[in-house]
């Protein structure tokens, strides 16, 4: 379904035709709600992330994706550079973790500490040890690759249609006080985000049998390799 689609399948569900931005705010986020809950394949994207020599952190301005989402929500993996035979991903830490390791080392990445507020208030990737050179890591981030509006583009996460229309439903309902109808129609929005994630399992189940590091043609998961389904695994 499109955009419009949506829309008006949800205002006529309802009974109102007067409030189409709110239910397109109440589309969106569904999606943002799903995304959070499972990373659906057809919303994650590879890119890279170069270090910069002596800085303990790279700015996620200077991430190269495959596409332009309309918002990177989290990390899903970090990966070495390929120019190295490491095939584990580095390891995830918090910043405090990160800051516990002794400060002066220096050499390749082996862990990294997502902050959405670091250096320069922008989101960045922290690096233990800090880097000696320039580094180009693969990089897994979850994203919303585009946001839903009242037009005609197809949804972007196409496995999510049964999710937001449900969840929108649900809201409208709930705005107008219809206590019932709201808990039916969110019953079956958790239904609908389960048999979602179901499907996307399937997908990726798929793509595992692939072999490793071998990338593959492919318009769903923006020409994801299996990097990323290992991330998953």
């Amino acid at each position: 379904m499109t955009g419009a689609e949506l829309v008006t399948e949800v205002a006529s569900t309802i009974g109102r035709d007067d409030i189409d931005a709110r239910i397109v705010t109440w589309l969106n986020l569904g999606l943002k709600q799903a995304l959070l809950a499972y990373p659906f394949y057809e919303a994650q994207m590879l890119g890279t992330i170069p270090t910069v020599a002596d800085q303990e952190y790279s700015l996620f301005s200077n991430m190269t994706l495959a596409a332009s989402p309309a918002k990177v929500l989290r990390v899903i993996a970090v990966w070495p550079p390929t120019t190295y035979f490491d095939r584990e991903p580095l390891d995830a830490k918090s910043l405090v973790e990160l800051r516990s390791n002794n400060a002066s080392t220096t050499g390749r990445p082996r862990q990294y500490g997502f902050s959405k507020e670091g250096a320069t208030n922008a989101s960045a990737l922290y690096w233990w040890p800090t880097p000696d050179d320039v580094y180009t890591h693969p990089i897994n981030v979850l994203t919303i690759p585009a946001e839903i509006a009242d037009d005609n583009n197809d949804l972007s996460v196409e496995v999510l249609e049964d999710v937001v229309l449900n969840f929108a439903i649900a809201r409208g309902f709930g705005s107008m006080d219809e206590a019932e109808l709201y808990e039916r129609w969110y019953r079956t929005y958790t239904m609908a985000l389960s048999t979602a994630i179901e499907s996307d399992r399937k997908i990726v189940n798929v793509y595992r049998k692939a072999k490793p590091f071998r990338t593959r043609s492919t318009t769903r998961g923006h020409g994801l390799g299996t990097f990323i389904l290992k991330a998953e695994g």
